[in-house]
């Protein structure tokens, strides 16, 4: 594995891959997909909606297609940033290879820290992670530069304006859907060639952006220069000064343990987007 140590820390590059990643989950569950899928079927008359907002909405996204990234430019984007298979990250372009392995080893020690209280083992723990968070920062701070930043904030706006489209009360009717989530299921089963594990996907997408987002917000932490502990204590009478807030201990924390509650580790959690998600369903 290269060493990283030398890469300069950059929290905006970090949330530019916390945005790719969240957006890679999402295409998982087959949000993009889905709204596409609503909008053909429109198009082609094959929903019972006519002149007024919603069909105005879906005029809209339809005519505002060439703006918007397609599932190719997608799948590339994801392999270069994040090492996801099924994409071309381009010619003389290596794809981030070692995200997976670095993120994994993040949330394992975070995980780990978890369960001590104090003592050594917990010095031992706070030491992992910072290394660990290091490392994480660093890979992506590498891979997220240039127009990372720019391809993040179009794939944001894509998924805010698919979710306009799944959440619009004619097309949750259409589906016989309560949720713009029941939408994708129904439509992925119906259309797509199967239902996605809805639950997955979002814990995965939402709790892995609060994580990559903490460790961006804490960007100058992972060094140790500071020579304090990483976290405090969560003892009562703990009162030694740490790196990292209390509130962003406790929210990284729990974000990890929802995000390995339901990622299936040690499979792959990404998994490779040149084939359609088949997992079973569940909203």
């Amino acid at each position: 594995m290269p060493d990283n140590t030398d890469v300069e820390i950059v929290p905006d590059n970090i949330r530019s891959v916390a945005a790719v990643y969240f957006a890679a989950l999402l295409e998982q569950m087959r949000l993009l997909d889905a709204a596409d899928r609503v909008v053909e079927q429109f198009v082609q008359g094959l929903l019972p909606i006519g002149a007024g907002s919603a069909g105005r909405a879906l005029d809209r996204q339809y005519w505002s297609r060439r703006d918007r990234t397609t599932a190719v430019e997608r799948r590339n984007l994801y392999s270069r940033i994040l090492g996801v298979p099924g994409g071309d990250a381009g010619k003389d372009v290596q794809p981030n290879r070692q995200f997976d392995d670095l993120w994994l080893r993040f949330v394992s020690a975070v995980a780990e820290f978890g369960r001590w209280q104090g003592g050594v083992e917990l010095s031992q723990a706070m030491d992992a992670v910072r290394k660990a968070g290091r490392d994480l920062a660093a890979n992506a701070s590498l891979y997220g530069h240039g127009y990372a930043y720019y391809a993040a904030r179009r794939l944001q706006q894509d998924i805010i304006s698919a979710l306009a489209i799944l959440k619009l009360p004619q097309v949750r009717k259409a589906y016989g859907a309560s949720s713009p989530y029941q939408v994708i299921e129904r439509v992925s089963a119906l259309e797509l060639g199967g239902a996605s594990n809805i639950t997955r996907y979002r814990t995965m997408a939402e709790t892995g952006k609060k994580i990559l987002d903490i460790v961006a917000r804490n960007s100058a932490k992972w060094s140790g220069a500071s020579r304090r502990p990483l976290f405090r204590e969560r003892a009562a009478a703990a009162k030694k000064p740490a790196d990292i807030s209390d509130r962003d201990r406790d929210t990284l924390l729990q974000s990890v343990e929802q995000w390995l509650a339901v990622s299936g580790v040690p499979d792959n959690h990404l998994g490779d987007f040149s084939q359609p998600t088949q997992a079973a369903s569940t909203t």
